[in-house]
C-alpha cells in the first residue's frame, strides 16, 4: 500500500524485526533496499556494552550476575540494558 503511493517519492525507512518462517519477503522488484542482518551481542560484546553504560568497575564487582543478566536477554543490547535499570529501579541493585 504506501510503495504503490510513494513510487516517486524518496523516502527512508528503518525497520527492525525478528526473523519468522513464513515471513514474506519485500518484492524487491519494486523497491530498492538493503538488508543488514544483525547477529546476537556475544558474552565480550555484553560485557563491554554494560560497561559503558554502568563503568568497569560494576561489570567486575557484579560477578555473575553479569552472565545471569547476558544469558537472560538472548544477545538483545536494549534487553541488557533494560534487565539492569529494572534491577537498579526496584533497588535490587
Amino acid at each position: 500500500f504506501v510503495m504503490d503511493r510513494l513510487e516517486r517519492t524518496r523516502l527512508m525507512l528503518l525497520v527492525t524485526h525478528r526473523p519468522a518462517p513464513d515471513n514474506d519477503q519485500l518484492d524487491s522488484s519494486r523497491v530498492s533496499h538493503t538488508a543488514l542482518r544483525l547477529s546476537p551481542l556475544n558474552s565480550d560484546d555484553g560485557r563491554r556494552l554494560l560497561a559503558a553504560l554502568f563503568g568497569e568497575s560494576w561489570v567486575k564487582s557484579a560477578g555473575g550476575l553479569v552472565d545471569q543478566i547476558l544469558e537472560r536477554a538472548g544477545g538483545n543490547p536494549l534487553f541488557v540494558e533494560e534487565i539492569v535499570r529494572g534491577l537498579i529501579d526496584r533497588g535490587v541493585l
